[in-house]
């Protein structure tokens, strides 16, 4: 079995008076892909903030132990090994990839930045991680899925032995979130294990090695990936229980929704994809996207996790 890299134990984060983790216990094996999966509220930003360092020791209680060493005043240097590509992380529009990459952590000798040694660096990481970017070019002219590999490259610039993913896929075209899971792997494959945040099931299960579920501060569960029910960790991720087909019977009826749309919703709220509804219904793959959107549409929602809380929550 892998070696722990990473244990919570016991964790509890007080934000805003209101418990943000509570009692949380959790491990990461070194050179897994490690999803952590929770919506919004469950305690995502807080756990990312504990364990990248960013909370102050003092302000949570529990231990944080790193590659078998507990994390306090004498021993915080050992989060330097760990680089965080946030969702929100500012980068300079009107500054190069290079520049943005080395921004705060550049390379110096007396005091003057070597920025030839910078540059090797950037082509030597580009070339090992398959990116096909010219340093030289404005951050403001690439995409926003380039714009992610640039966040990506400059959290290893760090050498970083951890990388935790904050939510990176929000915004990206299918083509760019493809990149970024083959980057990821990438990173696995070099010894780097990586955390990866989200609230989309899909995401976890498209690139994880395990998954743990987040629910109120608290780990429900952790699974290696193939053992995984799609249908129960959805349950766990909502947290709440009911009638679901009576709920999407009466659902229809209030939002006019077909009975091939009707069908289409059972195996989203089932965790299916695209293509594994295409090959049941025998219709497209278009012909499926086009409902969903004809779906969401009705019900004024953008995404499947707010289609499973509608039929959740939904009251007469």
């Amino acid at each position: 079995m892998q070696n722990i890299l990473i244990e919570l134990k016991n964790i509890t984060k007080l934000c805003s008076n209101s418990l943000s983790i509570n009692n949380l216990s959790l491990q990461i094996l070194s050179g897994e892909i490690h999803s952590i999966v929770g919506m919004k509220g469950s305690g995502k930003s807080a756990l990312v903030k504990i364990i990248a360092g960013i909370y102050e020791l003092e302000t949570y209680t529990g231990e944080l132990i790193i590659n078998g060493v507990t994390i306090d005043k004498n021993t915080k240097s050992n989060l330097k090994n760990i680089g965080v590509v946030y969702q929100d992380q500012n980068l300079i529009k009107d500054m190069t990839i290079l520049e943005n990459i080395f921004l705060g952590n550049e390379i110096k000798e007396n005091g003057i930045i070597k920025w030839k040694k910078q540059i090797e660096m950037t082509y030597n990481l580009f070339e090992i991680l398959n990116i096909n970017l010219d340093p030289d070019t404005k951050l403001k002219s690439l995409s926003l899925g380039e714009q992610q590999l640039v966040k990506i490259i400059k959290a290893i610039t760090k050498d970083p032995k951890i990388i935790i993913f904050d939510e990176p896929t929000i915004g990206l075209t299918k083509i760019e979130l493809e990149n970024l899971f083959c980057l990821i792997k990438k990173l696995k494959e070099k010894g780097i294990t990586c955390i990866y945040f989200t609230k989309e099931l899909e995401e976890a299960l498209k690139i994880s090695d395990r998954v743990s579920i987040l629910k109120e501060g608290k780990i429900e569960t952790t699974e290696i990936n193939k053992d995984l029910n799609k249908e129960t960790i959805l349950s766990l991720i909502s947290g709440r229980e009911s009638n679901r087909t009576k709920n999407i019977d009466l659902i229809s009826q209030q939002w006019g929704i077909t009975e091939r749309e009707k069908e289409i919703i059972i195996f989203l709220i089932k965790g299916y994809s695209n293509k594994e509804i295409s090959g049941k219904l025998f219709i497209s793959i278009n012909t499926v996207k086009t409902h969903i959107a004809k779906i969401y549409q009705k019900l004024g929602i953008n995404q499947r996790i707010d289609l499973i809380n509608l039929i959740l929550d939904f009251k007469e």
